[in-house]
C-alpha cells in the first residue's frame, strides 16, 4: 500500500472490522470532534 495515502489504507484497515464496531468508533469520533468544536 503506498503510504502517502492514509485515507486510502484507513478504508482498508477499516474494511477488517466488522460494520458494527467501525460505526461505533465514527459515531465516538464525530461526538468528540462535536464537542471539542463547540465548547472552542
Amino acid at each position: 500500500m503506498d503510504p502517502s495515502l492514509p485515507a486510502q489504507r484507513f478504508l482498508d484497515y477499516s474494511g477488517l472490522w466488522e460494520n458494527k464496531k467501525f460505526n461505533f468508533y465514527l459515531y465516538w469520533f464525530a461526538n468528540l470532534f462535536l464537542r471539542f468544536s463547540a465548547t472552542s
